[in-house]
């Protein structure tokens, strides 16, 4: 039986004016946003891809996770979302670790700001880790559940 890790999450930019992205999300003109797809998040990986390059997302033997950037209210929206298969509790760790390594990134480049982030990531039937720059409970229903929550500072305009 295969065991999956499902994932989920948005980070939201402020960002210099002149960055944009035509309404289809193909055309970046912004060499700010292309680093961002080619350095920081790298290749989404597709089934029976094979795997080049250091700079890739978390994948499962089915591929990888998969992000879009969007512009929303003035602001660069992240969204990441996938379901791995053949992940398991044990690589919640190199989740985590790849999910830290993009909000330092993001953070130390000149003139961006993360606003706001969140990510959850899933084992399913399993543990649960959320990582954010201001969550510290969830709701499930009608109660509270304890989870795993790694905080992430933001870098904010001053």
């Amino acid at each position: 039986m295969s065991s999956w890790i499902h994932a989920n999450g948005v980070i939201m930019l402020s960002t210099p004016c002149d960055w944009y992205i035509s309404d289809d999300g193909e055309e970046i003109k912004s060499k700010d946003l292309k680093y961002i797809k080619k350095q920081i998040f790298g290749d989404v990986i597709n089934f029976g891809d094979e795997i080049f390059g250091e700079i890739h997302m978390p994948y499962g033997s089915e591929g990888s996770l998969d992000y879009t950037i969007t512009e929303c209210a003035g602001y660069i929206n992240i969204v990441i979302c996938g379901n791995l298969r053949d992940r398991y509790e044990k690589d919640l760790d190199e989740i985590e670790t790849w999910y830290k390594t993009v909000i330092q990134k993001l953070n130390n480049m000149q003139g961006v700001y993360v606003r706001e982030h969140i990510f959850e990531a899933y084992v399913e039937n399993g543990e649960k880790r959320i990582m954010s720059s201001t969550h510290s409970e969830i709701l499930v229903g009608d109660e509270f559940k304890e989870v795993s929550v790694i905080k992430i500072p933001c870098k904010f305009i001053k």
